[in-house]
């Protein structure tokens, strides 16, 4: 009933709209807010998850080349090995070398 009568009264029903909508707006922004912490928040946290695995795969990655440059220093190695191993066996030919299975008195169970 006090509405009603409000409403006679000139531009009060503009007033109450404008007052109306300051409410409505405080609200919604109020909820914005609200959301916009939560949003910042998650978003923090999924910065930090990412750094950590970032830093993760990084440590991967570095493990991995490190294990690459050993495999490739070893199969140097290896192969700079055979070559040696190579020339040797073709001078002990040279000078009269056949392979031969070498009996062993030391151990009598393996031969």
């Amino acid at each position: 009933m006090y509405l009603s009568k409000m409403m006679k009264v000139p531009r009060v029903e503009s007033k109450l709209r404008v007052f109306c909508f300051k409410i409505q707006f405080r609200t919604q922004v109020s909820e914005f807010k609200r959301s916009l912490n939560t949003v910042n928040s998650t978003s923090n946290e999924a910065k930090k998850l990412a750094s950590q695995y970032q830093k993760e795969a990084d440590k991967c990655n570095s493990g991995m080349e490190t294990c690459e440059e050993v495999r490739e220093k070893a199969e140097e190695a290896l192969s700079a090995q055979m070559k040696l191993t190579a020339m040797w066996e073709i001078r002990a030919r040279q000078k009269g070398w056949r392979e031969k299975v070498a009996k062993s008195n030391a151990f009598p169970y393996f031969i």
